[in-house]
C-alpha cells in the first residue's frame, strides 16, 4: 500500500549496526568465515530494507540520522579497537585471543542483545492497544530460530562472544512470540469489527440509493391527471 504503516525502523537499524560490528569482529578473528558471510549478507539485506523504508516513510530525516549514526559508530569502534586497544598493556581474558578480538566481541555482544530486544520497543503499545499490528511476527520468529542455531554453533566453536548474545536472543525471541500469540486475537477482532463497519456502510449506502429511487415515484404521482380523472 506504499506506506510503512505503524512499523518502526529501529529493529532494522540496530540489526544493521550489530551486523557491521560482527563483520569487524570476524575480520580480525581467525576461523570465523561462516559468521563473516552471514553478517555481510545481513548488512546488505538491512541496507536494502532501510532503503525501501526510506522511500516510503514520511520521517526520512529521522531514518537518515539513525543510519548515519550506526555507520559512524561501527567505523569509530573499529578504529578505536585497532588504533588504541591493541596497544594496551593488558592480557586477554581468554588464552589464544587478542585484546582487539575481546573488545569488539564485547561491543558486538551488547549490540546483538539490543538488536534482539528491539522489536520489544513497541511492547507498551501492544499491551495498551491489545493489538500486534505494529509488531512484526516474522522478525520475532527469525530472532528465535537464528539465535537458537547460532547458540548451538558457538557451543561447538567454544566462542563465548557468539554464545552470550544468542542465549539472550532465544529468551527475547520467546518473549516476543509469546506476546504475539497472546494479543494476535485483538488484531483479528479489530479487523472483523472494521469489516463489519464497512459492510454496514455499504448497506447504508444501498439503503440511501434505494431511498433515492422513491422521489421518482412521487414525480410520477404528481404527473398531470388524464382526461378520465378531470371529468
Amino acid at each position: 500500500n506504499k506506506s510503512v504503516g505503524d512499523f518502526d525502523s529501529t529493529p532494522y537499524v540496530t540489526t544493521f549496526f550489530q551486523c557491521g560490528l560482527w563483520v569487524s569482529y570476524c575480520a580480525i578473528t581467525p576461523d570465523r568465515l561462516n559468521v563473516l558471510v552471514v553478517n555481510v549478507t545481513g548488512v546488505c539485506l538491512e541496507l536494502m530494507w532501510c532503503s525501501i523504508y526510506f522511500y516510503f516513510c514520511t520521517c526520512k530525516a529521522k531514518l537518515f540520522l539513525k543510519m548515519g549514526t550506526a555507520v559512524a559508530l561501527v567505523l569509530a569502534l573499529t578504529f578505536l579497537d585497532l588504533r588504541f586497544v591493541a596497544h594496551l598493556a593488558l592480557k586477554p581474558l581468554e588464552a589464544g585471543e587478542t585484546l582487539e578480538t575481546e573488545f569488539l566481541g564485547l561491543v558486538a555482544v551488547v549490540a546483538n542483545i539490543v538488536a534482539y530486544a528491539s522489536p520489544l520497543a513497541v511492547f507498551r503499545q501492544v499491551i495498551r492497544t491489545r493489538s500486534v499490528d505494529s509488531m512484526p511476527l516474522g522478525l520475532s520468529v527469525a530472532t528465535l530460530v537464528s539465535s537458537a542455531i547460532w547458540a548451538a554453533y558457538s557451543a561447538l566453536k567454544h566462542d563465548p562472544w557468539v554464545m552470550t548474545p544468542n542465549i539472550c536472543g532465544v529468551a527475547l525471541g520467546s518473549i516476543q512470540v509469546a506476546l504475539y500469540s497472546v494479543y494476535c486475537g485483538g488484531s483479528k477482532a479489530a479487523q472483523q469489527a472494521a469489516c463489519t463497519s464497512a459492510d454496514a456502510g455499504v448497506l447504508d449506502c444501498g439503503g440511501a440509493s434505494a431511498r433515492k429511487a422513491v422521489p421518482g415515484e412521487a414525480t410520477r404521482a404528481r404527473s398531470p391527471r388524464g382526461p378520465e380523472e378531470s371529468m
